[in-house]
């Protein structure tokens, strides 16, 4: 089997660039060499007023800079595309001659800001009344003005959604969420997220109870819940912060005068030795986001996860048992409950956290299922 692999980077893999699409392209180009499969990893990357002029033009018309003539010559078996909003568009997928499967990490064909959340709450006003909703919630500024005139006026029936052969969603959660805009003749799957390969550095580290505090790793925005988290936060108990984004300003004042919150930073994507520090991670979420790397990472470490009910990250706690799932936005006392309840069964957690790091967390298990999708789609 021969596989393009095509994708447009947000960044390169770098100190501090923790999870995301770019880390699991890395990971999907390492696992189909070794079985055996011949990739040609169009994985390209623009910076700059040149990557803004591709990105207005892919967010008003659908078109960019097409794969296809780059592969028409070493003509791959079947095409996965992941990100494709920055370089690529998807407007050459109609008059592609391989077929072609999708996946798809957030909510972009349907929401202008991508994350279908407005206002603390998970949104699909969009979805199911049409993308004026933005315009008339004023989402995501120009941009969001852009990529609402985008499926508006330009782009109507979800073309993105329409083209491939076969999408993959990383969530049940996230599948149900476009369930709605799919037709019943569509093929899609659902494949969570994998770890990557971490049984070397485990095997590093020396395992033991000395654990103090607790980790939240992930961007610092508004819809991963970390203002939340950090207002309802325990005075008795310790939080460590790892990440960095747009609400970075705001949390080192929220934490100016916490002594037992500490902001640590940025961590190399590869080292994780952080997950072996803490007694669990945190992920407040309060959006609807797919199959979150930073969750399938620390379990698959042994470090048990406590998340809220909104993320699908209570797929993968719930899946494992391997943590505890609050219900609705984090409260003093909701996290205090949660706490006791993770002391009281830490080692079953992390225990089946790291059962599931062999079996349905596994980097193999993922590359097969990607496989099994890739394979159906050339026989359709």
């Amino acid at each position: 089997m021969r596989v393009a692999l095509v994708h447009d980077a947000y960044d390169p893999v770098v100190l501090g660039n923790v999870g995301g699409e770019d880390n699991l392209v890395q990971l999907e180009l390492k696992l189909l060499e070794l079985h055996g499969i011949e990739v040609f990893p169009l994985i390209r990357s623009l910076s700059g007023a040149e990557r803004k002029k591709w990105q207005i033009q892919i967010a008003v018309t659908g078109k960019g800079i097409s794969p296809l003539e780059e592969l028409d010559d070493w003509k791959p078996d079947v095409i996965h595309t992941n990100n494709l909003s920055l370089i690529s568009g998807y407007d050459w997928m109609k008059s592609s001659p391989f077929p072609v499967v999708s996946s798809f990490h957030n909510y972009r064909p349907f929401c202008s800001i991508s994350i279908a959340w407005r206002d603390g709450e998970i949104c699909f006003a969009c979805r199911d009344k049409g993308p004026s909703q933005a315009l008339k919630n004023a989402c995501g500024g120009p941009k969001g003005m852009v990529n609402a005139l985008r499926t508006n006026a330009f782009q109507r029936g979800y073309p993105e959604l329409n083209y491939p052969q076969s999408l993959i969603f990383t969530s049940r959660r996230m599948a149900q969420a476009y369930k709605p805009l799919l037709t019943s003749a569509q093929n899609f799957a659902i494949i969570n997220n994998p770890t990557r390969d971490i049984s070397q550095e485990i095997g590093k580290i020396s395992i033991s109870d000395k654990r103090e505090g607790f980790l939240f790793a992930g961007r610092l925005s508004r819809e991963k819940g970390i203002l939340n988290l950090l207002e309802n936060w325990p005075k008795n108990e310790k939080l460590f912060i790892a990440g960095k984004g747009v609400e970075l300003e705001q949390v080192l004042q929220e934490i100016r005068t916490k002594e037992n919150i500490k902001y640590i930073g940025t961590y190399d994507p590869n080292d994780f030795s952080i997950y072996q520090r803490y007694e669990a991670l945190f992920f407040p979420s309060s959006w609807l986001e797919g199959s979150p790397l930073t969750v399938t990472e620390a379990i698959a470490s042994g470090l048990p996860v406590i998340c809220t009910s909104f993320s699908s990250a209570t797929e993968i706690v719930s899946d494992t048992k391997s943590g505890i799932i609050v219900e609705g936005l984090l409260s003093e006392e909701g996290i205090k409950a949660g706490i006791q309840k993770l002391r009281k069964n830490w080692h079953t957690f992390h225990e089946n956290g790291m059962r599931a790091r062999l079996s349905n967390l596994s980097p193999d298990s993922w590359a097969l299922n990607l496989l099994d999708v890739f394979k159906k789609s050339i026989a359709s």
